[in-house]
Order: structure tokens, then sequence, then C-alpha cells
């Protein structure tokens, strides 16, 4: 018996929380190293992958216990809309003190742009999730995928500052975080 032969094949690129649908070209047993499956049959299967930046495998292993395993990079995703009051920055350089006399001092940032992220009276499902991405992402340096609101454009960011949180009546809460575009 041959290893079995999936479709697609991989390596493949994902967003957070994308489904992909896989067949096999014989009967198999499925098994994944992250996200979830739902539709499961001998043949086929949708992964759904997890909202965490990383690299996972979807494995097909046939009755001769032969395996194929596709490697799929998944860059997570902030599926959360911000509120209005939101300032983007797009200078590259920031004040660092201003003397009483002379030119003010300032240190260059690159031409990397920040996004001041607040969210103001969230569910607080919506709270936990986003607080999830930060934790899972942060310490790591990991990339997310993120649509500036103003250019409409969705690119790669790093949360770049600590996150804050206000709980309001009602279950509501508020968050903020600073993200740093990287492409």
């Amino acid at each position: 018996m041959s290893a079995p032969v999936i479709t697609p094949a991989g390596p493949l690129a994902k967003h957070g929380k994308d489904v992909q649908h896989f067949t096999s070209d014989q009967d198999v047993t499925w098994t994944k190293s992250g996200g979830t499956f739902a539709n499961t049959a001998a043949r086929s299967i949708d992964w759904t992958a997890p909202n965490v930046t990383g690299s996972y495998t979807v494995t097909a292993e046939n009755a001769g216990h032969e395996t194929t395993a596709v490697t799929i990079t998944v860059i997570a995703e902030i599926f959360a809309v911000p509120s209005r009051d939101y300032e983007p920055e797009d200078d590259d350089e920031t004040l660092v003190f201003e003397p009483d006399l002379g030119t003010p001092q300032t240190r260059s940032k690159g031409d990397k742009s920040t996004f001041p992220f607040v969210k103001n009276n969230a569910q607080k499902s919506e709270y936990l999730e986003v607080k999830a991405l930060y934790d899972a992402h942060k310490k790591q340096g990991k990339q997310v995928y993120f649509t500036d609101p103003y250019e409409g454009v969705q690119s790669r960011w790093l949360f770049w500052s600590g996150f804050k949180r206000k709980w309001h009546a009602n279950n509501l809460v508020s968050y903020s975080f600073v993200l740093r575009r990287v492409s």
C-alpha cells in the first residue's frame, strides 16, 4: 500500500481561523498538531486554523500505517474592530526632550508606523479572545494580521506595548494596546 496523497499538498499559508478542506486518495485517519477538525470523513476533512501564529501539520495515516503530512504556516489575525477614537502615528521620529534653549532632540524610529488600538465597552467574550491573542504573541514577538481602519489594508503587525483594561458595569470592558507595523 502506498502513502496517501493529500490535496492540497503543502506547504500552505493561512490566516488564523481560516478553514481548509483536505482530501485523500484513500481511506485514512486524520490527525493534527493544532487547530480543529470538522466534517470528518475517511477521505476528507475540514481543518480550522488556530488563531495563534505558528507552524502546524495535518497528517493522514492509512491502514498500512503509512503517513503523509501537510505543513501549514499560520499568522493570527485580530478580528476585533477598534473604537473610533484612535490616532495612528506614521511619523518616523519621536521627541525625546525639548531643551529650554536649542533644537528639540528626537530619535528616529525608522519607517514603521504604530497604531494605538483602543476598544471601548467591548463584550467580555471579545476581550477574552483579544487578551488570549495578545498573551500568545507579545512575549515571543509573533506577528499578527490587522486591517488598519484608516487605510483599509491588511498587513502584519507586532504587539508593541502593554495591555490595559478597564471593567465597566454589565460585564463590559474597555481595553487598549499599541501595534507596530512590520510590513
